[in-house]
């Protein structure tokens, strides 16, 4: 399979600089627009379609990204060059696996937002 990126609400330089290194690395890069949140991962990604609807609902407050096929050496390359661009890297990133393939990006939103918020509360309270 063919590495993709999909990106949620990247704009400007941190845009500029994933498009550049998924150029670099040959990983398909796919900005979500706001109309396909409610669609599966699955269908982002071509693997089934379903009924056309077009979210309308608000939109994600973050920036997101979800690693599809990604190798392990992709992987630690792809974050790896965050860091030695002095580029902050995205809060919330997955990597697409059996478990989350049929969410939406909403879903996954959702998860991920808890998740960061967990384990940042956590980090300060052990600070």
């Amino acid at each position: 399979m063919q590495a993709k990126l999909l990106c949620y609400n990247l704009t400007g330089d941190r845009a500029r600089f994933v498009n550049a290194l998924c150029a670099e690395m040959n990983i398909d890069m796919q900005m979500v627009d706001k109309s396909e949140y409610s669609k599966p991962l699955s269908e982002l990604l071509g693997f089934d379609t379903q009924a056309d609807i077009k979210y309308t609902g608000e939109g994600l407050t973050d920036e997101m990204l979800v690693l599809c096929f990604f190798t392990q050496d992709m992987l630690k390359n792809f974050l790896t060059a965050f860091r030695q661009n002095g580029v902050k890297p995205v809060a919330l990133k997955a990597m697409l696996t059996e478990h989350n393939f049929e969410w939406s990006s909403l879903e996954l939103y959702k998860d991920l937002k808890q998740e960061h918020e967990y384990f940042s509360k956590n980090k300060q309270g052990n600070a």
